[in-house]
């Protein structure tokens, strides 16, 4: 065992996977009476919290629409991961229309899709409504999914009613899904401290990083998301990783969120290294505050020339790990640097509401 796990610590992307599945043993999963009890109390309160014309109720007007066909399509061959999508026969069109809210989509599974009207009209004249964005937290052979199907009076524009739609999704055809992305530098190496804004492909989130970096952005069919930046002229050489691995958390409260940081720290000493905690902090953009939340970071010894960077963060469906390695010689002020990366996140602008402070409001 000692030597395995010694050999899983050469590899800094083995390391990393290591470190994050000790992590996530800390999550506790509900039992499955607890989850269904869980599920019913959140969809009634979501039901309750839709505003329905009481004129028009799901009584008065039987029998609006019918489901034909559930089931998942891929959108392009660059990202073949499960898009949802439904296939769905209005009654009465002239009075009536549908919208479809596909939730739990992307490498976070926060991002939820609000498709107003049909994607397409089937040769059949089933209406087909389809997310825009596909599930990546994966699970196999199937999957639980669900969404809501709307039903809006043409007249008024009142919502009549709201129904959660769940069903059993295949994943045979999505084993082997995965994405692949190169992000070229663009500025060379020059200033070790530049800063400047990188923006993901799949993540919600924007974050600095040195222009001058290459980046390389990847996820698998098991849903852990992995973003490393390199020296473009040597690919060995690694400033700095992000990875993030799909979890079920528990709500946190304070006595949890230490045993988290109790496990970060396990995780990282599993070589008899000492960490030097730093402690707790906040990205510095309140908008982002609902995506990523608590974060923790420390400093852990490689070996006698080698330390490690970490800030690690608890998001509400996933775990995200901040590494980058130094030497012991390391100026200050790149140690600054690598803090301020950690602190750095912000939502992507289409995404934060209008009303929303910015950084620190």
């Amino acid at each position: 065992m000692k030597h395995m796990i010694d050999d899983l610590f050469e590899s800094a992307t083995a390391r990393t996977m290591l470190i994050i599945a000790i992590l996530s043993s800390f999550t506790l999963l509900p039992t499955a009476g607890s989850q269904a009890q869980k599920k019913s109390h959140r969809d009634k309160n979501l039901a309750a919290s839709v505003p329905t014309d009481p004129a028009l109720s799901p009584d008065s007007v039987p029998d609006l629409y019918s489901v034909a066909a559930l089931g998942s399509a891929v959108l392009d061959s660059g990202t073949p991961f499960p898009v949802p999508i439904a296939f769905l026969d209005l009654k009465d069109s002239l009075r009536y229309r549908l919208a479809v809210r596909f939730p739990h989509l992307g490498v976070l599974g926060i991002k939820e899709d609000t498709v107003p009207k049909p994607s397409f009209i089937a040769a059949n004249g089933l209406r087909a409504f389809r997310a825009n964005n596909p599930i990546m937290q994966l699970k196999f052979p199937n999957m639980g999914y669900a969404f809501w199907i709307d039903v809006y009076d043409r007249a008024s524009g009142k919502l009549i009613t709201s129904r959660l739609m769940p069903y059993s999704m295949s994943m045979d055809r999505y084993t082997f899904a995965s994405y692949h992305y190169v992000h070229q530098p663009t500025s060379g190496l020059g200033s070790e401290l530049l800063r400047r804004t990188f923006v993901p492909n799949l993540l919600p989130i924007t974050f600095e990083t040195h222009p001058g970096w290459l980046g390389i952005e990847s996820v698998d069919a098991r849903g852990i998301y992995s973003l490393r930046f390199q020296d473009p002229r040597d690919s060995t050489k690694i400033f700095l990783s992000l990875t993030i691995n799909p979890v079920a958390f528990r709500t946190l409260d304070s006595s949890q969120w230490e045993e988290f940081k109790d496990h970060a720290r396990v995780a990282f000493g599993m070589k008899g290294i000492a960490v030097n905690s730093i402690g707790d902090f906040e990205v510095l953009e309140s908008a982002a505050h609902p995506v990523v939340e608590h974060g923790y970071e420390f400093m852990s010894k490689q070996s006698d020339e080698v330390l490690d960077y970490v800030a690690t963060y608890i998001t509400p469906h996933a775990i995200m790990l901040l590494m980058a390695p130094m030497d012991r010689s390391v100026p200050a002020d790149k140690y600054e640097f690598y803090r301020a990366i950690a602190r750095s996140f912000r939502m992507k602008a289409d995404l934060v509401p209008k009303n929303q402070a910015k950084a620190g409001g």
